[in-house]
């Protein structure tokens, strides 16, 4: 079985318990208080350990422990998701053989794949508790009730409302909260208001409605993924800012000016509200990796130390405090214990600082210590070891803070008020690259990793278990010179130290690091690694250096360090690392028909015949870090297929097509293609004949059907021209992208997706972006300040009516020159530049070979608008881009792939070509002038005759002229127009008025110029029955 609905994963989920699952798998017997059999993973016997009061089943051999049973099976079985739901409903006894199939997709028709319709979003609801469910479970693990967690929240001015921090949903892709089985977390602020924040938008502004702030804890983190295909635990809504947890008790003390002598903070919102429940009142930080990377914290806390006369406060962490954690490879080892410890002294900075206000605090660390029953934080002490004897704790941590040692039963205090950030590192044996080590040595070795990098070096295990350089120094690479006198009864001493240049550089050059030249002036400084290039600055290198020299030892080498630190500017500055030599890396390019996307640990090989998957470390050449994404795809099976151009072949097995063969396309949508929400954007984006953004396959023609193919394919296979980090001289060309519905020329219709197209590209590739709203955006010399050969796209957005493309013809078709301020000056050679995608609302200005020549027209339906979005269409009305969870970003990613290959195989597929040209016929016409001979030649009277030119502009007569016409004249009805439109101008667009409209201009003289008498005139022809069909309308009218 393949497919398992909504409501029945829900009830399997539910129902299912650890316990149940193991013996079925298993025969325990009992040790002690728990159950011990032998480990399906590593074979251990007896080890794989299950204590029925936690909950919780570990293997100590393989480190591997638990909680739940979907974890359970897919850790220590491989089972997936869906083998995963089969288990449980058959241990649990319940029925899934009746379920009926998958619905199943709109029946494709041979002409062109429909994208389903998509299920009416459900209304958001504030999910209720539920006896038996996941909170339910999630509360009893860790000791706490309904009551534990439910206060008076006060929702407006005048009203308070029992409710409970935790309660039982889930969110849809755009955090909207939606019945569900996890757990939402709502956070209050000290006066019990629900917390907001302000949404940071994806084009960098703040949204100007505050949104109320709540986190969701996922009961299954292993069917949510995130964008780089890890389970998700936890989540918070994107673009808000960090927060602090405030438990319920905290709030009242707060909220009644209760002295609160200690104050707590650890990770966690149940942690928190589990320690206030027995007096160790606490805060709840999201994440350690939060207090690292942050100067500040949340003014929450300034607010309850002053109100509540606060002395101590305590940073406590669990018991893994100082493990390594998974190892990576290519990852830093010290990783873990850095952001610890970055933690650790950004809490003491930002505490210490009260002492400018005279608010004195003693500051602690503390850690949950390793206990016989290996609970890990501070509420599994409270729930398993101490239960029952829970205030016990709070006692012991008081006398602790007070005894020098630190000591508690279960827990380890320092306290660092005024220790020293050296004494930080010191606890985690970071103080220097070789304590580190010799810590962590067996640590290190457990992860079977032969090179790896601690304090910025690389280092590998000898034969005879010793820890070395990876790249150990030589002599010839001594960066100093140690100036030494002869002493008396023989030998030398060292009087003095000087750094040596050229060493140096020959130092740097050993290790990857270089020059990379742009132009005869301009350079980057680079470093090679592996196969990955990435640019760096001075200090970058000044830094490498240092963290060297201490790893060759901090005390035997104090005076390098020193003569670093005194005269790094000088030794190490932009002007001395210019003597380094320059270095070419051989980069891996694409070339006509290939091109390849790098990811954290491989690449694809795309072609017109299918990806070929690589690791990235067998990668024959070098890449930009810059082109590597921070992503693991999935190759799927193919979005779309059958592509076919209607040709001999296709009319003779449907010989019903044979009008439209030629330049019409027929292809297939998958079901995998169906699935991808960017996928369906573009096709909905082609369907110039939808009704109100629905549509009936049955209500289409054939021409209409094949109409939004072609447009189809021609954004797909433009987005893959785009994607293509190839100059194909014989395809020099911008993108550009316009509103295809017919609306006044100076109308701004927008919103129908043409910047999601370009942000698209700007997800996957190195992209130069630039608003197009600024008058005259093309004399700024500086425009392109920025771009160098790395750059893949320049996106210009929503450019204005008076854009001048001309001025872009050098860099879309030659090579590319780059000015930037303070005189800096690059030519990027024309096979390395980047391409053009320009986006608007208006068709550019132009005329003639030479423009046509230069740029490929992208049309786009009114499917899309201010008032009807993308994510009205997308799974679960999910956002773009930043907002995908894995499954969308690795559809996305195939569907580039799949574009790829479209343009390989097929080249640019040209749009249809008449909503294009209308829109810019009209645009060059003008409405004044549309308005005018809209009014004349409304008029039969004006049709089908020789009118006079100048009479027609102007209203003036030439004495010769042997007619005249009805209305008034152009300048007469608009004369501010004569500024812009002198008569040459004015037949111009006569003529193409005549073109918009259909009619025949000047037909007597097969459209040229017509003169009798020295006096010019103009025909307006129409067919016989569009005139008899005006004169009947008008008769009516009288």
């Amino acid at each position: 079985m393949t497919y398992i609905p909504d409501d029945k994963k829900n009830e399997i989920i539910e129902k299912a318990t650890l316990e149940n699952v193991l013996n079925d798998f298993h025969s325990f017997k009992k040790s002690g208080s728990s159950k011990v059999t032998d480990c399906p993973k590593c074979g251990g016997k007896d080890k794989l350990t299950f204590t029925p009061a936690k909950k919780v089943v570990k293997c100590f051999v393989c480190d591997l422990g638990v909680k739940t049973p979907a974890n359970y099976l897919k850790k220590f079985h491989g089972k997936n998701f869906v083998e995963t739901l089969t288990d449980l409903a058959r241990i649990e006894n319940i029925s899934i053989d009746d379920i009926p199939p998958a619905p199943k997709t709109q029946k494709k028709s041979k002409l062109v794949a429909s994208v389903k319709n998509l299920p009416v979003k459900p209304k958001p609801q504030t999910p209720k508790y539920t006896n038996g469910s996941y909170l339910d479970a999630m509360l009893k693990e860790s000791g706490l009730t309904m009551e534990d967690i439910t206060s008076e929240i006060q929702v407006d001015e005048n009203t308070k409302v029992l409710t409970p921090a935790f309660q039982t949903g889930s969110v849809d892709a755009a955090f909207k909260i939606i019945p569900g089985v996890d757990v939402i977390i709502k956070y209050y602020d000290l006066e019990s208001k629900p917390m907001t924040y302000y949404k940071k938008l994806a084009n960098g502004n703040i949204s100007p409605k505050p949104l109320e702030f709540y986190r969701v804890r996922y009961q299954t983190p292993e069917a949510h993924l995130d964008s780089k295909g890890k389970p998700t635990k936890y989540r918070s809504p994107y673009g808000s800012d960090t927060k602090v947890y405030l438990p319920k008790i905290l709030r009242e003390k707060y909220q009644q000016g209760s002295r609160i002598k200690t104050l707590y903070i650890q990770e966690g919102e149940k942690k928190a509200e589990k320690a206030c429940k027995h007096n160790m009142i606490s805060v709840g930080v999201m994440g350690i990796h939060n207090i690292a990377s942050k100067k500040s914290l949340p003014a929450e806390f300034e607010l309850i130390i002053r109100k509540c006369q606060v002395e101590n406060v305590v940073f406590v962490l669990d018991a893994d405090w100082n493990e390594l954690g998974s190892l990576e490879k290519g990852a830093p080892a010290d990783y873990r214990p850095y952001s610890f410890y970055k933690a650790v002294q950004n809490f003491k900075d930002y505490f210490y600082a009260f002492t400018n206000n005279a608010i004195y605090l003693n500051i602690f660390f503390a850690h949950v210590k390793e206990n016989q029953s290996k609970d890990k934080g501070l509420d599994d002490l409270l729930t398993n070891t101490l239960y029952g004897a829970e205030d016990k704790l709070e006692a012991q941590c008081e006398k602790a803070m007070v005894d020098p040692s630190g000591v508690a039963d279960y827990l380890q205090f320092y306290k660092i008020t005024s220790q020293s950030d050296y004494k930080i590192k010191e606890l985690w044996h970071i103080q220097s690259t070789q304590a580190f080590i010799e810590h962590y040595k067996d640590e290190i070795k457990k992860a079977n990793i032969e090179v790896f990098t601690a304090g910025r070096i690389k280092w590998r295990f000898t034969e005879d278990d010793k820890v070395e350089m990876a790249q150990p120094i030589e002599v010839q690479e001594t960066y100093w010179d140690e100036q030494t006198k002869k002493i008396k009864g023989g030998g030398t001493e060292v009087t003095g130290i000087k750094f040596n240049y050229n060493r140096c550089y020959k130092f740097l050059q050993n290790r990857g690091f270089g020059r990379y030249k742009l132009s005869e002036k301009e350079y980057l400084f680079i470093h090679k690694e592996n196969t990955i290039v990435k640019e760096v600055n001075a200090s970058y290198i000044k830094d490498f250096i240092i963290d060297f020299t201490r790893a060759l030892g901090e005390f035997e080498y104090e005076n390098v360090l020193n003569l670093l630190f005194s005269g790094g500017k000088q030794y190490l500055g932009d002007a001395s690392l210019g003597n380094l030599q320059y270095d070419d890396p051989n980069f891996h390019n694409n070339d006509i028909g290939v091109q390849y996307m790098f990811f954290k640990d491989n690449y694809w090989k795309i072609t017109k015949d299918g990806i070929e998957e690589n690791l990235l470390q067998n990668l024959p050449g070098y890449v930009w870090k810059d082109k590597i994404r921070d992503f693991k795809p999935k190759k799927l099976n193919a979005l779309i297929e059958n592509i076919t151009k209607i040709d001999d072949e296709v009319v003779k097995a449907n010989p019903s097509l044979k009008n439209y063969q030629g330049d019409n396309w027929l292809f297939d949508i998958t079901d995998t293609g169906d699935e991808c929400d960017f996928l369906r954007f573009l096709f909905n984006a082609s369907d110039f004949n939808h009704q109100n953004h629905t549509r009936d396959e049955s209500t289409y023609t054939i021409e209409e059907q094949l109409d939004r193919n072609k447009h189809f394919l021609n954004k797909l296979s433009c987005l893959g021209f785009l994607l293509h980090e190839y100059r194909n001289p014989d395809v020099l060309k911008a993108v550009v992208a316009m509103d295809g519905k017919d609306s006044e020329g100076s109308a701004s219709n927008g919103r129908s997706g043409k910047s999601l197209l370009g942000e698209f590209v700007r997800w996957l590739i190195k992209t130069k972006y630039i608003p197009g709203t600024k008058n005259n955006l093309t004399e700024d010399k500086y425009i392109w300040e920025g771009i160098d050969e790395r750059t893949c796209l320049v996106f210009i957005d929503d450019v204005l009516a008076n854009f001048n493309f001309k001025r872009i013809f050098p860099e879309i078709t030659g090579d590319f020159e780059v000015e930037g301020k303070g005189d800096k000056k690059i030519t990027i050679p024309k096979e390395k530049a980047p391409k053009f995608y320009i986006t608007t609302n208006h068709a550019l200005k132009g005329e003639g070979g030479s423009y046509n020549d230069r740029q490929i027209g992208v049309a786009f339906s009114d499917w899309y608008s201010e008032h009807y979005k993308p994510t009205n269409d997308s799974t679960n009305n999910s956002k773009f881009f930043e907002y995908w969870d894995y499954t969308q970003a690795n559809l996305s990613t195939n569907l580039a792939a799949t574009a790829l290959q479209v343009y390989f195989q097929f080249g640019i597929i040209q749009a249809p070509t008449k909503k294009l040209k209308r829109r810019k016929l009209r645009q060059d016409i003008g409405e004044d002038f549309m308005e005018w001979a809209d009014e004349i030649f409304s008029d039969y009277n004006n049709l089908n005759k020789k009118l006079p030119k100048s009479g027609l502009y102007n209203g003036v007569l030439h004495p010769n002229s042997k007619s005249s016409f009805s209305g008034l004249s152009f300048i007469q009805k608009y004369p501010q127009q004569k500024i812009y439109t002198n008569p040459r101008k004015f037949k111009e667009k006569l003529i193409k008025y005549a073109e918009y409209k259909g009619y025949i201009f000047n037909p007597s003289s097969n459209g040229d110029n017509i003169k009798i008498n020295s006096v010019e005139y103009v025909e307006m022809f129409v067919s016989e029955e569009e005139l008899q069909t005006l004169i009947n309308q008008s008769n009516e009218v009288f």
